[in-house]
């Protein structure tokens, strides 16, 4: 029951250990992108990049968990984590990478735009083109209505969620109309938005004929009023 020990403090081990299935292994990885990736698109192409890395384990059954991270967005080169499990227990994780061709619809500008110039579904056509590259999520045509560019496009360039905005009522550099009124009269007149604004906002807007400018809140769409 006792064994006394009068040899080394320590005693260091080397094993050889068994390398695992790599085949199975990369496929396990393969066939969860392809059926995830499947469910959005229908064109899908998926190759691994490079060879795995050779993994070693103990003794034991080996099983594997492929995994990809929560949220993750269609790219060109995707990593799916799997899980080594050598008899049911954790031993390592192993990340596998592939090189991904998504092809899709998206909206594209039939010619250059200019930046916060307002969109309409005449402006664009739609294309089948491969968006794992993309960046950011392509817009939708329905969601182009009311919005105008934050940026310039080129001719062709595939519009995306963050190349559009909200139009303001008033935007910067527009001809509106300018409302004023004392007692019973009321007046009309034209001015030069010197910034974006929404309704209720207070904007400065430019006399074009004096070049002077004032103050007046925004009312309506291209209208504002002077206090």
């Amino acid at each position: 029951k006792r064994l006394d020990w009068r040899g080394p403090n320590f005693v260091q081990l080397r094993g050889q250990g068994v390398q695992c299935d790599a085949d199975a292994l990369t496929q396990s990885a393969y066939r969860l992108l392809l059926e995830r990736l499947q469910q959005d698109y229908d064109q899908v192409a998926v190759a691994m990049v490079g060879k795995p890395k050779s993994v070693v384990v103990p003794a034991g059954k080996v099983s594997f968990n492929p995994k990809l991270s929560a949220g993750v967005r269609v790219g060109k080169r995707m990593p799916v984590w799997v899980d080594v499990f050598v008899d049911d227990q954790h031993f390592q994780t192993v990340p596998i990478w592939f090189d991904v061709s998504v092809h899709a619809p998206v909206w594209v500008a039939r010619e250059a735009l200019e930046a916060k110039q307002e969109l309409a579904a005449t402006l664009l056509t739609k294309k089948i083109l491969d968006i794992a590259s993309l960046q950011g999520e392509p817009v939708d045509i329905s969601a182009v209505s009311g919005k105008r560019l934050v940026r310039a496009l080129k001719a062709g360039a595939v519009v995306t969620v963050a190349d559009v905005e909200p139009t303001p009522a008033v935007s910067r550099g527009e001809l509106v109309t300018v409302y004023a009124s004392h007692g019973s009269v009321s007046l009309a007149a034209k001015g030069i938005a010197l910034m974006d604004g929404d309704i209720a906002q207070r904007i400065e807007v430019k006399n074009p004929g004096s070049g002077e400018s004032y103050s007046a809140t925004v009312v309506g769409k291209k209208q504002a009023r002077v206090n």
